[in-house]
């Protein structure tokens, strides 16, 4: 059977070669066209789809790199009970108290991974009009960065923090007797990341951190009596990161 050139718009031929039961006769332009319309508009969609494949291809670092950063970060955090479902804390507005956090930056990525393995020493504030809460945290966990000088970056962590000081609980001897100076928790964020130079990376994450242990104990009183409650902190915050590469070979 003969083989045609279908063809749509009339100077912008379809070079599709189609067998005469797509492009039958003279009588068939109209349907041919609307099938190499179609053609067209599928090959574009997956030209597309790959080139953001592409683009966010995972970066396999050709040496073992080390990071060294600093972070600053502001938000929110709120108070819950162990048995209370985590909640979405937005960094801005709302009635929460306020959270601030200041931090070095520690990463390590082996040869040929889009792993980064993470730790660092943070300082973290939470304090409201009357009280303040101050933490020195040590965390640990893995980020993976997807792309090369524009980066999709999400990640998780596990931390322990140390209370160093708090302020405008004077008047709360349950808070007083009951505090926990030492506490464990976990946390995760996600973000993007993009290289202002070949060793140079901005980067700009929404995290959130959850205590896994209380912060302090209340004594509480009802009509069943008395029983403890053990509050936990979640914060949820917007942090800036600027971070140095160190590539070994």
């Amino acid at each position: 059977m003969p083989k045609k050139i279908c063809t749509f718009m009339e100077h912008f031929p379809c070079q599709v070669v189609v067998f005469n039961t797509m492009c039958h006769t003279p009588s068939s332009a109209p349907e041919s066209n609307k099938r190499c319309s179609s053609v067209l508009s599928r090959s574009l969609g997956i030209a597309v789809l790959l080139l953001g494949v592409f683009f966010f291809l995972p970066t396999h670092h050709q040496a073992q790199t080390k990071i060294y950063g600093i972070n600053y970060g502001m938000g929110k955090t709120t108070q819950s009970l162990p048995d209370e479902e985590p909640v979405f804390v937005s960094p801005i507005g709302g009635d929460n108290e306020d959270f601030l956090q200041i931090g070095l930056d520690y990463m390590y990525a082996p040869r040929n991974t889009p792993i980064f393995f993470k730790s660092g020493l943070l300082y973290n504030a939470r304090s409201s009009e009357s009280t303040a809460l101050d933490y020195l945290k040590a965390p640990v966990g893995i980020d993976i960065g997807l792309g090369n000088t524009f980066q999709f970056i999400f990640g998780a962590n596990v931390y322990t923090s140390i209370l160093l000081a708090h302020t405008g609980f004077d008047d709360q001897p349950d808070f007083i007797e009951n505090k926990r100076r030492f506490q464990f928790g976990w946390g995760g964020n996600f973000g993007f990341g993009i290289d202002i130079s070949e060793k140079v990376n901005f980067n700009l994450l929404y995290q959130r951190f959850f205590d896994i242990t209380e912060m302090y104990s209340v004594e509480t009183v009802n009509k069943e009596g008395s029983q403890t409650e053990n509050f936990l902190g979640q914060d949820g915050f917007v942090r800036m990161g600027l971070q140095y590469r160190i590539l070994n070979p």
